[in-house]
């Protein structure tokens, strides 16, 4: 687990627009904060082209067993306020360093990759 605390930041460009919230994005920027204390943050800008179309702002409990990374969900701020969310995401670690991690979701197969910043670096 102590290699996954820190910051990780990921960008990941779509073929075609997805939609969030209604509205159209081509651009998924998230900044992932692990704390040792077994509690985390996902800040997820979601954007069209350089326009902004939303963020979401979650927070989970999160730990490691053996090969599973796991993050269950606390609290979701959606339009400014905070509410109480439960579900629960699964991932099997591809890889680890210290540098990047590398992860597939048990649920979608999705791959993820993200890289480690600074503790002080925010979303662009």
């Amino acid at each position: 687990m102590s290699e996954l605390v820190g910051s990780w930041y990921s960008e990941t460009t779509e073929d075609k627009d997805k939609v969030i919230n209604g509205k159209p994005y081509t651009i998924r920027r998230e900044l992932l904060v692990n704390r040792a204390d077994g509690t985390k943050s996902n800040i997820q800008r979601f954007y069209s082209g350089a326009t902004l179309v939303d963020e979401s702002v979650t927070t989970y409990k999160w730990g490691v067993d053996g090969n599973l990374y796991w993050a269950e969900c606390q609290t979701s701020l959606y339009m400014g306020a905070a509410e109480s969310c439960s579900y629960r995401y699964e991932y099997d670690l591809i890889s680890v360093s210290a540098q990047q991690i590398q992860y597939k979701s048990r649920t979608t197969g999705v791959i993820y990759v993200s890289r480690r910043v600074p503790d002080n670096f925010r979303l662009p």
